[in-house]
Parts: structure tokens; C-alpha cells; sequence
């Protein structure tokens, strides 16, 4: 059995294996004084499939729930945040 990880990231990058299928549980999204914004991408890179597009809060968290089921990524994850996202949690499983 795989147990769910987290990761935090504050650019862009891979979560969990690279290229390995994963699926995302939840995401918080941390913004500046301006909305930070957060694509999920299926992929390795920010050319990657856009799967969603999390839009935060200007100066706050945003706890965004996938449910117990998730968000499968099968060709990996990758977070591609912008420059008002100060700090993203990511928790996800690799398959």
C-alpha cells in the first residue's frame, strides 16, 4: 500500500516521481498581496496538459479538498505557480 505524501513547492515543479502517475488529494495555496494562482499540470513540464487552474485568495490561505478519490495525473504531476503564490502543499500518492 502506497501512503498519501506532501510536498511543498514555491515554484515551479514536479510533485512526487517524476513522470510517474499520481493522484492529487488537495492543494493550499498561500498568496502575497495579490491572488496567487496555481495550474495543475499533467506532465513533467509547464507544457503539460492544464488539468485545473487554482485561483487563491489575495493575503491568505486557501485550502483547496479533492476528496478521498482525487485527481489522477497518470503522465505525473506538475505544479506551475506564479509570482504571487509565496508557499503551495500539494498532498498526493504516487501509482
Amino acid at each position: 500500500m502506497t501512503v498519501a505524501s506532501y510536498q511543498v513547492v514555491t515554484a515551479d515543479a514536479v510533485v512526487g516521481t517524476s513522470g510517474a502517475a499520481t493522484v492529487c488529494y488537495g492543494i493550499s495555496i498561500t498568496s502575497d498581496g495579490t491572488a496567487g494562482v496555481v495550474i495543475l499540470r499533467n506532465g513533467t513540464t509547464t507544457s503539460g496538459t492544464a488539468v485545473m487552474t487554482l485561483t487563491g485568495t489575495a493575503s491568505t490561505t486557501d485550502i483547496f479538498d479533492f476528496g478521498g478519490v482525487g485527481v489522477l495525473f497518470p503522465d505525473g504531476l506538475f505544479a506551475d505557480v506564479d509570482a504571487h503564490t509565496t508557499s503551495s502543499t500539494v498532498l498526493y500518492k504516487k501509482y
